[in-house]
């Protein structure tokens, strides 16, 4: 179903070069005044922990809900509904409304799921809190919005008010509003069984007007699953809903297929081996920055080391550290480094690349320090080595720079090359196939296709043949047309390709290779706290770290190639985050005043503006 077309691959691509935007000019902070919150779990000991599907589906959550006319909407931690608008480039908020603060049930089973809200026009939203109730909202010109109906999702009898979360919607000829929701299928407590989840068709007439009575709204069709759909976007010429899933959805009643996964090795606590020491500190054997022509690398070593001890070769593609007369291995609480022709992520200039040892005087550790030099300046390394499992961050604080450069004036050591040492040459493209295999296979989604019509009837009889999801398209309020195509981007061995939408002669989903980012599968492998990763085709895929309330992250924007064999891209790099913004929980983009995009990115304290990043 996703096959590339070997024309629109570039196997000679080389990599991406820093192309700094400067951030003063990009980047512009609000503060929010109502603040978004991703607290939803009840204190409740009663109340059922989340499945792991739970726990990923809510991290991807996008809290920020856009409308036509570049509006967009968020409820904030006491259920106030708050309007976003764009006066030029800067944010205005509006708080039209409160929900109502629902009151306890006897039935605190299920962790409440987050609001969610779609824009049904320029005036009208669709509201759910989270718990199974939701609100038509109707903004009015001067007065705060009205809630012209409230209702109530019956999923289940048994349950009447199941949490659920909003997906997607459409209105219908007779103007009844059909809107898809997920939940969560109850299950005994006591129950070992996998978790499974339901997409329910709930039609909510339009209100004539404000209609104070709740009224209970039973599903039209319902779709289960074993895993919650990573995306649903509604296409209307075809009248039909494109669910984005790991695992395929069928009828409700239907026999659900089993994808329970093995547990990672990062959650599976270790067993002590004979003579093994679980106390041994686990810190990476190095630390290391970077500038745009060099590379800094710092790596701590006992003090009983001498420089005889210490053999460093440097190749253009690799490095060589071989560290002898060593002490006893169960002495050292740290790692140390031993590479043979380790391959580098990028070429570097040998005959300029050097290095010194400054022992720790009484210390009982000293440092040995390596200075690249790049053989491409501007070329952002992701990481030191073409491999890194586990991945060491840089971490060297940068304004230590300086003093490491005196070290190095004062104590400098040309790397001596050593007889009998074979030198290679590494790879002479990242689109060599040659990527490490454990992170190769952790970039990507693994998804499936399902194609439901309004109706409740299967678009394709068969589920579409998994595939390695990188990217959705940004959110924007356009609706997807025969104009105005859909796209994803789909891993092929190192790269990312684009496949756009249509529909063939029969009314069948047809996806096109249409580009193709080279190496961007590459690149997002190396990134460990990506929470939202959107593309806009032929221009750039945006890699959003999630932050916290403690540091800032950054966006990562890959550039398509200026042309389509070209050797190398441009990649930029934007801070979003900082400690006062709180984690980035929402995205979407708008088109400016001067005909370019603004991209909101909506935090848990602030509102970031990027502009003219595209």
């Amino acid at each position: 179903m996703f096959s590339p077309s070997r024309a629109l691959l570039n196997p000679k691509f080389e990599g991406y070069k820093l192309s700094p935007l400067p951030h003063q000019s990009h980047v512009f902070r609000y503060s929010l005044e109502r603040h978004v919150t991703q607290a939803t779990a009840s204190s409740s000991l009663q109340t059922r922990s989340l499945s792991f599907e739970e726990v990923q589906s809510r991290i991807r959550h996008n809290h920020l809900a856009l409308g036509q006319g570049n509006r967009g909407l968020y409820i904030d931690e006491d259920l106030g509904v708050n309007l976003i608008t764009l006066d030029g480039n800067e944010p205005v908020v509006k708080r039209i409304c409160e929900l109502p603060v629902a009151i306890q049930t006897d039935d605190i089973s299920q962790q409440r799921e987050y609001p969610s809200a779609v824009s049904l026009n320029l005036r009208d939203w669709i509201v759910a809190d989270g718990t199974g109730r939701a609100y038509y909202i109707t903004e009015q010109d001067e007065a705060d919005a009205l809630i012209a109906g409230s209702y109530h999702f019956v999923l289940d009898e048994n349950a009447p008010l199941r949490p659920s979360r909003i997906l997607s919607t459409t209105v219908l000829p007779d103007g009844v509003v059909r809107v898809l929701v997920v939940s969560r299928v109850p299950s005994p407590r006591s129950a070992k069984v996998n978790p499974s989840f339901e997409i329910h068709a709930l039609d909510i007439p339009s209100p004539a007007q404000e209609d104070a009575e709740i009224h209970s709204i039973r599903p039209q069709w319902s779709f289960s699953s074993s895993d919650l759909p990573l995306a649903v976007q509604y296409f209307p010429e075809q009248e039909a809903f494109l669910v984005l899933s790991s695992a395929p959805f069928l009828p409700s009643g239907s026999a659900i297929p089993d994808i329970s996964r093995e547990p990672g090795p990062d959650e599976i606590a270790p067993i002590p081996r004979p003579d093994e020491n679980l106390d041994k500190i686990d810190v990476p054997p190095y630390s290391w920055t970077q500038t745009s022509d060099s590379v800094t690398i710092a790596i701590p070593l006992p003090n009983t080391v001498t420089k005889a001890d210490i053999k460093i070769a440097f190749s253009p593609k690799s490095l060589s550290v071989i560290i002898k007369n060593l002490p006893n291995q169960s002495d050292i609480r740290f790692p140390v480094p031993n590479y043979t022709l380790r391959e580098l992520w990028a070429s570097i200039d040998s005959s300029a690349s050097l290095w010194t040892w400054e022992q720790g005087g009484t210390a009982s550790l000293g440092l040995l320090m390596l200075y690249l030099e790049k053989s491409h300046e501007g070329t952002r390394w992701p990481q030191v080595f073409m491999t890194e499992s586990p991945e060491v961050p840089e971490t060297i604080d940068p304004s230590e720079l300086a003093n490491i450069r005196d070290q190095l004036e004062k104590f400098t050591v040309q790397g001596p090359i050593s007889e009998g040492m074979d030198i290679g040459h590494g790879l002479s493209s990242l689109a060599d196939g040659e990527m490490d295999e454990e992170v190769d296979s952790n970039v990507g989604r693994k998804m499936v296709t399902t194609w439901i019509k309004v109706d409740g009837s299967l678009l394709e009889s068969k589920t579409s043949p998994p595939f390695d999801l990188l990217s959705t398209p940004i959110p924007t309020a356009l609706p997807f047309t025969s104009s105005n195509t859909y796209s994803l981007v789909v891993k092929n061995t190192v790269d990312g390709v684009v496949f756009t939408h249509t529909f063939d002669s029969t009314g069948a989903p047809k996806w096109t290779h249409h580009s193709t980012f080279p190496a961007v599968a590459f690149v997002l492998a190396t990134k460990r706290d990506t929470r939202f990763t959107y593309h806009v085709p032929e221009k750039a895929v945006f890699a959003f770290e999630s932050g916290s309330s403690v540091g800032g992250n950054n966006v990562y924007i890959y550039r398509a190639t200026d042309k389509p064999k070209e050797a190398w891209a441009k990649q930029a790099i934007l801070p979003v985050t900082d400690g006062n913004s709180g984690s980035l929980l929402g995205i979407g983009a708008f088109p400016s005043n001067n005909g370019k995009t603004v991209v909101l990115c909506l935090c848990e304290r602030e509102i970031i503006i990027l502009v003219d990043v595209l």
